[in-house]
């Protein structure tokens, strides 16, 4: 980790709700001051109590370097619930949960890492610019979408599960790896999984055995099997359908779960 130019800790309450635009919440022990820090590059945050980021607009985000979580001799870090517009230059790390959420943005340009839960819904969004390490749990739902930009938390391992609630949620990978992807992925209706720089015309659910709702997704170009995604579970007796698409904003393809309609009866 680079030389911190600047600090800030919160420190949290004895109640109520540890509200980032509060300048009662906080300490800057580098000039021995308090208040709310100003947005900058050079700005490092440990969290030594759970709190909810409600700064920053969508034109001018708060912006920070590294935010960290600090147990503190706690059973467990603080988790962090984004409602505002939070841009982190650095990594985001050692979080019991990061919650983005009520139409909150979050932009991380480097990793997420060390956090027990992630979910992204009602309206929120997050876009990690490098990798999710360890990070085991990902819930997607309520209008919620993720992207992410690299690579190593699917070539190394498939510890990130990818659980799709009440939709719509939608997972962007801009550099998937390989030709198949290990990680589970719970789907409901509503669930969009964007692929970057991997164009297919066709998705097929292949079951692990005749009605099972486990199985594999393959993904094919004119004919061609051009991806997997290996383990992917659905819900409802009732089975999904898949189909396909092309996002004009990203240019990625995608593959889209619906409820399968019952066949027409003569």
């Amino acid at each position: 980790m680079a030389a911190r130019t600047h600090e800030a800790l919160l420190i949290g309450r004895l109640s109520g709700i540890n509200n980032w635009n509060d300048p009662a919440i906080w300490l800057h022990p580098l000039n021995d001051s308090s208040g709310v820090p100003t947005s900058s590059a050079g700005l490092n945050i440990e969290l030594y109590a759970s709190s909810t980021d409600n700064l920053g607009t969508s034109q001018h985000p708060f912006v920070a370097d590294d935010v960290i979580g600090i147990a503190a001799g706690l059973s467990h870090p603080p988790s962090l619930l984004v409602t505002g517009f939070l841009h982190s230059k650095g990594d985001v790390e050692n979080l019991a949960g990061l919650s983005v959420s009520y139409g909150g943005h979050a932009t991380i340009d480097g990793n997420l890492e060390n956090v027990a839960q992630l979910v992204v819904t009602e309206e929120g969004a997050l876009k990690v610019g490098q990798d999710l390490v360890n990070v085991p749990q990902v819930s997607l739902s309520f209008g919620g979408t993720l992207e992410i930009g690299g690579t190593a938390g699917f070539v190394l391992n498939a510890i990130s599960n990818f659980q799709f609630g009440i939709g719509p949620g939608t997972l962007i990978l801009d550099h998937p790896s390989g030709t198949s992807m290990a990680n589970t992925f719970s789907v409901n209706p509503g669930a969009i999984i964007e692929l970057g720089h991997i164009h297919f015309d066709r998705a097929d659910f292949i079951p692990n055995a005749p009605g099972s709702l486990t199985g594999k997704v393959q993904l094919a170009n004119h004919g061609t099997q051009v991806y997997q995604l290996s383990n992917v579970v659905e819900s409802g007796a009732a089975g999904m359908a898949f189909s396909v698409g092309h996002d004009k904003t990203t240019g990625y393809d995608f593959v889209a779960f619906t409820v399968r309609q019952p066949a027409p009866t003569s």
